[in-house]
């Protein structure tokens, strides 16, 4: 009787009872944070990255954690880094506020403090290589121009450059493929 008269004093209700848990990975710093809930967002400061990535990035930082707490030789502020991951540069190497190209890449960075967004080297009327040009850029082809955001204010460009997916992990700047 007494565990009967237990259950019924859990505040369970309907909309809770039905609602499934989920998680998210979020990412600030070269840090990975796991947020479970059953609507799970990211703190202040920290942005959500996919799943996958996230769950890879997550597991590998606890796992230097575990590592680091069993031999101390190893920096436990250390992220390892996905595969996907592929290396461009370092925060530190690059201008704030002004586009910089990785030509490997067919790629433009632009820095904003901490943060670094990617764009596609190419303009998106007919594919050709877009040139720095102030704090944006232009298609030596047609003309068509495009600011530091990546918006085209002019033709005949019809669409912004397309994004391109970057973190940044202890200090050093990566393209996630």
């Amino acid at each position: 009787m007494m565990a009967g008269s237990l259950l019924a004093l859990l505040p369970i209700t309907a909309s809770t009872a039905n609602q499934k848990k989920r998680t998210i990975y979020c990412l600030k710093d070269g840090k990975v944070r796991k947020v479970t809930g059953v609507n799970p967002s990211c703190p202040v400061g920290w942005s959500k990255t996919n799943n996958k990535q996230g769950r890879a990035a997550w597991k590998a930082q606890q796992n230097a954690a575990n590592n680091t707490s069993e031999n101390n030789n190893s920096s436990a502020n250390t992220t390892t880094i996905p595969n996907n991951w592929v290396k461009l540069t370092t925060l530190t190497a690059l201008p704030n506020a002004t586009a910089t190209e990785i030509s490997d890449r067919n790629i433009w960075l632009i820095k904003n403090g901490n943060e670094v967004t990617g764009f596609s080297g190419r303009c998106t009327h007919e594919g050709t290589p877009v040139r720095k040009e102030g704090a944006g850029f232009r298609c030596p082809n047609h003309g068509a121009t495009f600011d530091k955001s990546g918006m085209n204010p002019t033709v005949p460009a019809s669409r912004p450059l397309a994004r391109v997916n970057i973190e940044v992990a202890d200090g050093v700047v990566y393209l996630v493929n």
